[in-house]
């Protein structure tokens, strides 16, 4: 079954490329927010920022991941609808539901495994950038609820409603 989902995979490439991006995209999000929680909760940071920080990243993080799971589930669940002509073809020639499963199951655990490791390749990169010195720190002088009180002090043009 194992061999049939990468000749699946191989076939198919541009269907489970959308999904393998879906899966790209929402490990790469998840994996920033994780950072942020990280940085929430190391040593030396104030109780305001250390506040912020875990809040932005529980509430943003949560909302984020619940639009990955169902980005990467849509896009999956495409992808097998588009074969459901083949599968019906697999289960007249005697192969049972449970081996339809399986290879469904082996497509999508091809794909967000090997997508997911790249995605988590390059957050290791950006950590041993940051680590190197090559990405440029926030100053020190600077925190959160400073950036973000001088965020809300930019001046806004008024709204014009005329058309």
């Amino acid at each position: 079954m194992y061999r049939l989902a990468v000749r699946s995979v191989r076939s198919r490439l541009t269907s489970f490329t959308a999904c393998g991006l879906a899966v790209f995209l929402g490990a790469t999000l998840v994996l920033a927010f994780l950072t942020l929680l990280s940085t929430g909760l190391a040593s030396g940071v104030s109780g305001e920022d250390r506040s912020t920080l875990i809040t932005m990243a529980g509430v943003v993080g949560g909302w984020g991941v619940l639009i990955v799971v169902f980005a990467v589930v849509s896009t999956m669940q495409l992808a097998v609808r588009q074969r459901s002509e083949e599968f019906a073809l697999l289960c007249t020639i005697g192969a049972t539901p449970d081996q339809v499963r399986r290879i469904v199951l082996g497509e999508a655990v091809l794909v967000a495994g090997a997508v997911a490791l790249s995605a988590a390749i390059e957050r290791i990169a950006a950590h041993i950038s940051k680590i190197r010195g090559t990405l440029r720190p926030m100053p020190r002088h600077t925190n959160v609820s400073t950036a973000m009180r001088r965020f809300r002090d930019i001046p806004m043009p008024p709204a014009s409603c005329e058309h």
